[in-house]
C-alpha cells in the first residue's frame, strides 16, 4: 500500500472513530442502601429534659396524597402555635422573640454564652413558655448582663428585633428583667398558695383573663364563648367576651386573628386532597376559626367523632385543664397517622 493510500485508510479509521460513542463510564459501586430509620433518635437534653425523635412507621403507608394533606394540616398547626405561648403567659412572645433573634446569628456572641441561651430557648419551646408543666417560672442559668451583652452584639450584627434602634432595645430588655430573672415576678401560672386578698387568677400568671379579674368578679358572668373567648374588662369597666376568631364579613377580627387566618388558609389548602367527610369537616373547622361561632365547634365535634381516616388533625382551643375554672380552651394542634396493624389489633380486642 502506497503512502497516500495508507494516509486515506487512516483518515477513514479516524471519521469512524469520531463518530462511534465513547465507551461507557462504569457507575460507582452502588453501597448498602441506607438503613430504616430507627423507632427512637436521641436529640440531647434541655434543662434535664431528654429530646427524643420517634419515628412514625405508618407514614411509609400513607399515600402521596395522603401526605400531602398531613403536610397541610401540620402547617395548620404551627401556624396557630403562638396563640398557646400569648395564653400560656403576656410575655413569653417577647422572650421568645428575643431569644430567636440571638440564636439567629449566633456567631456574634460567645460560645459559653450562646451554649446557655440555646438551652433556655429549648426549654421555652418545649414547654411553650417561661413556665413548666408545673407551672413554676423556668430559671435562666445565665445572667441578665449576659443576655444583655448577647442582643446588643447580634443587633450589631444586624438582628433588629423588631426595633429601630439600640435605645429602644436596651429599653424592652429592661422590661424584661423582672419577668425573667425576677423569681417573685409571675412566678407561678397558677399559684398553689395565693397571698392574701388575691386568688389564682389575680396572682397568677396565665393570660386567660384581664388584669385584675377574679374568680369572684366572675361569679354570675354569662359566657358565651367559653372555649375561644378571654373575659377582659371594657372601657366602662364591665366585663366581656374578647373572641378569639380570624373575622369575616359580618365577623369583626377578634384576637389572634392574624394567626387564626393563617390557620384557615393552610386548612383550605388541604381541601383538594381530603375525602368527602374529612372536607366537609374542615370546612366546619375553618368556619369556626373565622367567626368565632360555638355551634360550629360542636358541629365539628360531632364530624370529627364520626371519621375514620389514616390522617386526622386535633386543631383549636382543646384542652381546658390549664385554666383554673375549666373554662377556657388552649390552643392545640396535633397530627395524627393511623397505625393499621395496632389498629387493627384493637378493632379485634373491641369486637
Amino acid at each position: 500500500m502506497s503512502n497516500a493510500a495508507a494516509r486515506r485508510a487512516l483518515a477513514v479509521a479516524l471519521v469512524v472513530l469520531a463518530g462511534c460513542p465513547a465507551p461507557a463510564v462504569p457507575p460507582p459501586p452502588v453501597g448498602p442502601p441506607p438503613p430504616p430509620p430507627g423507632p427512637v433518635v436521641d436529640l440531647g437534653r434541655a434543662g434535664g429534659i431528654q429530646m427524643l425523635q420517634l419515628h412514625v412507621p405508618a407514614w411509609d403507608d400513607l399515600s402521596p396524597a395522603q401526605r400531602v394533606l398531613a403536610w397541610h394540616l401540620s402547617l395548620a398547626a404551627i401556624a396557630g402555635d403562638p396563640i398557646v405561648y400569648d395564653q400560656r403567659y403576656a410575655r413569653n412572645l417577647e422572650v421568645l422573640a428575643l431569644l430567636e433573634g440571638i440564636l439567629a446569628r449566633g456567631a456574634a456572641v460567645e460560645a459559653e454564652v450562646l451554649g446557655k441561651l440555646r438551652d433556655f430557648l429549648l426549654q421555652v419551646w418545649l414547654y411553650h413558655g417561661l413556665h413548666d408543666r408545673s407551672g413554676r417560672k423556668l430559671a435562666p442559668r445565665f445572667t441578665f448582663d449576659e443576655l444583655w451583652m448577647a442582643a446588643l452584639s447580634v443587633f450589631a450584627a444586624g438582628e433588629r428585633f423588631g426595633y429601630v434602634d439600640e435605645e429602644d432595645l436596651r429599653a424592652a430588655l429592661d422590661d424584661l428583667r423582672g419577668p425573667l430573672f425576677d423569681p417573685a415576678v409571675d412566678a407561678w401560672l397558677v399559684p398553689p398558695a395565693p397571698p392574701a386578698g388575691e386568688d389564682v387568677l389575680t396572682a397568677g400568671a396565665l393570660n386567660l383573663y384581664g388584669p385584675g379579674i377574679g374568680l369572684d368578679d366572675l361569679e354570675g358572668f354569662r359566657e358565651r364563648r367559653p372555649l375561644n373567648a378571654g373575659i377582659v374588662r371594657d372601657a366602662d369597666g364591665a366585663l366581656v367576651e374578647q373572641v378569639w376568631r380570624a373575622g369575616r364579613g359580618e365577623y369583626p377580627p377578634g384576637l389572634y386573628a392574624p394567626q387564626l387566618r393563617r390557620v384557615a388558609g393552610h386548612l383550605r389548602d388541604a381541601l383538594p386532597v381530603a375525602g368527602d367527610a374529612q372536607r366537609a369537616a374542615l370546612e366546619t373547622l375553618i368556619d369556626y376559626f373565622e367567626t368565632g361561632d360555638p355551634t360550629r365547634w360542636r358541629d365539628l365535634e360531632a364530624a370529627w367523632a364520626a371519621l375514620d381516616e389514616p390522617v386526622e388533625a386535633v386543631l383549636g382551643f382543646v384542652e381546658t385543664d390549664e385554666d383554673p375554672r375549666g373554662r377556657k380552651g388552649m390552643w392545640e394542634g396535633l397530627v395524627l397517622v393511623r397505625d393499621e396493624a395496632r389498629t387493627a389489633r384493637l378493632r379485634a380486642l373491641a369486637a
